[in-house]
């Protein structure tokens, strides 16, 4: 798959210095990523040791440490780092990043316990699904749902208290069934 996103280096950012994980280092500018989307609210930027060739991170800039952190008022942002993975999917030439999912072509979730390499909340966007040899690899990126790596509607569900009926103004309808 040719690289068809825009990037960008990082820069220094004020009001990050709390946050003790290498996000935070990022997020304060101190330490280099390829930046391939920011707002206010998320900064996405290439994986450092991608396992595929379009991994991509999307992360808060607020420091919530991990999905267990989340609370039902995180709903929105956990919506706009869905969105934000569909646009970014869109720009790598995947349309419809739902169908490309249920085919088993993209992944798109967190890691949880034990699994997690860096304290703060951060959503994998995978294409293609890796196809490896190394347990490691293969534990770490499985080709189906496991309670280590989970899918954002199983996040929002579980720690958001998120449902098929709660997911009213979310950016699509869809995401959360």
């Amino acid at each position: 798959m040719p690289d068809t996103l825009l990037t960008r280096s990082n820069h220094e950012r004020d009001g990050f210095k709390s946050n003790p994980s290498v996000f935070g280092r990022i997020l304060e500018g101190s330490l280099p990523c390829e930046v391939v989307y920011e707002d206010d609210q998320v900064l996405s930027f290439k994986d450092i040791a991608p396992a595929s060739d379009l991994h991509l991170l999307i992360i808060p800039k607020r420091h919530i440490r991990h999905a267990d952190n989340l609370t039902p008022s995180d709903l929105p942002l956990l919506w706009r780092m869905i969105a934000i993975a569909g646009e970014l999917a869109t720009r790598s030439g995947i349309p419809d990043l739902a169908a490309a999912r249920a085919q088993g072509s993209v992944m798109l979730g967190f890691h949880m316990w034990p699994l997690i390499s860096v304290y703060h909340l951060h959503m994998h966007l995978i294409f293609p699904t890796p196809v490896t040899t190394s347990c490691i690899q293969r534990l770490k990126f499985p080709a189906r749902p496991v309670p280590w790596f989970q899918t954002p509607e199983d996040v929002a569900k579980q720690f958001c208290g998120a449902s098929a009926s709660s997911n009213s103004g979310s950016p699509d309808e869809t995401v959360l069934v």
